[in-house]
């Protein structure tokens, strides 16, 4: 049996609910897929968000993408990610009332289905939820992407407060795509070799009040802090850098960050 089949099957899906998955808020969430249920998928990412307060799993670099983004949204309070539609009984008759075969997870159960992003926001008091389905436009093309993405809306749009939208790699901003080109690479495994975990420390205690104060470029800063401290030129740019990608630092990534102006942080 396959990975795909042996996640989906029956006793799995019984286990996840065991184990709390896709139930919980904030920081006590669980997703209801992780990044290491299916360790030969694509890329994927595990990346700490200030909004759940927790580390959050998500399964391509467009729902990763979308996270950075709704962290952003006006009044959001909670971020889930790959959040289940337990209610297999209102997918299946949404599916029959649109002549749709439903996902199965065998002959005689039914697949739980997942949604990528579901957001809490609470504007004038008042709490409601946006759900985020992502897609790439080359999959929008396959018919049965369609079709699920119909019991997805359906689903969601009928529950009570709730919103649906459809995320594509067109609703990414340039200027955010371009800040993300830049900052990804410090994810991945060896991006600040040769930097120590103390200097790390040390570069983020001393570029913070000075980048606070707005009043020299981000190069200027950490030209001056590598001096400072008698690291190798460039490494303080790349703890910045390190610092903004996994979500330390907090800035506009809706507005291009340029080395030579002076770089906005956010305050948390």
């Amino acid at each position: 049996m396959s990975s795909r089949a042996q996640f989906n099957s029956p006793e799995a899906i019984e286990r996840r609910l065991r184990e709390g998955r896709g139930q919980g808020v904030g920081p006590h969430y669980i997703p209801w897929i992780q990044i290491y249920d299916f360790p030969s998928w694509g890329l994927r990412f595990r990346a700490y968000s200030h909004i759940p307060q927790r580390a959050m799993h998500t399964l391509s670099m467009l729902e990763h993408h979308n996270v950075a983004l709704a962290e952003d949204e006006d009044g959001i309070e909670d971020l889930q990610e790959n959040v289940p539609l337990l209610n297999t009984q209102k997918s299946q008759d949404i599916a029959s009332d649109n002549n749709i075969k439903h996902p199965r997870a065998s002959k005689t159960c039914p697949l739980v289905m997942s949604t990528d992003l579901r957001l809490t926001i609470r504007t004038n008091g008042e709490v409601h939820y946006k759900i985020w389905t992502t897609k790439y436009t080359d999959e929008l093309r396959k018919w049965r992407t369609q079709e699920k993405l119909l019991i997805d809306e359906i689903y969601w749009s009928t529950e009570p407060r709730t919103t649906w939208e459809l995320k594509t790699e067109a609703n990414l901003p340039f200027e955010f795509l371009e800040n993300m080109k830049w900052l990804r690479v410090m994810l991945r495994p060896g991006a600040l070799f040769g930097i120590a975990t103390s200097d790390v420390i040390l570069v983020e205690k001393t570029m913070r009040p000075a980048v606070l104060r707005e009043d020299s470029s981000l190069m200027e800063l950490a030209h001056w802090c590598d001096s400072h401290l008698g690291l190798d030129p460039g490494d303080s740019q790349l703890v910045v850098r390190y610092l903004l990608a996994a979500r330390i630092w907090r800035t506009n990534l809706r507005k291009l960050i340029n080395p030579l102006h002076p770089l906005i942080l956010r305050l948390q």
